[in-house]
């Protein structure tokens, strides 16, 4: 996905950052610009910026820069796995929703009462 960011300082194209699994964090960035405040002519820079997760070193990403921006510009994080609910917590789960049901069919039932009541019906 790509993104347009600003920045206080020109940015640079790869912000490379190793994290402690061996992996790395990835931006990068091209279409790099100079916005001027009209205002208070103070200088910001605004960028398309993408961002993933690889395990590439910085330098592969740097010798093909335009196809490792492709990459990370379709990547998506990964989804965790959940976890199957164990049988307790299913249990727990539909006794609420037992609950909740209760709770609705006795106002479902006092309201049924009063419209009998309006309209003379018994």
């Amino acid at each position: 996905m790509i993104a347009k960011a600003s920045f206080t300082e020109r940015p640079e194209s790869i912000k490379y950052m190793v994290l402690p699994s061996g992996d790395a964090d990835l931006w990068m960035r091209k279409n790099i610009a100079e916005v001027v405040d009209p205002e208070t002519n103070e200088v910001s820079y605004e960028a398309d910026e993408a961002y993933m997760r690889t395990n590439a070193t910085e330098a592969e990403i740097a010798a093909d820069f335009e196809g490792w921006f492709e990459t990370a510009s379709a990547w998506e994080p990964p989804v965790p796995e959940k976890k199957p609910e164990t049988e307790d917590e299913r249990i727990v789960a539909l006794e609420g929703e037992v609950k909740t049901l209760k709770a609705q069919n006795a106002v479902l039932q006092e309201e049924l009462q009063a419209t009998k009541i309006i309209l003379g019906v018994e």
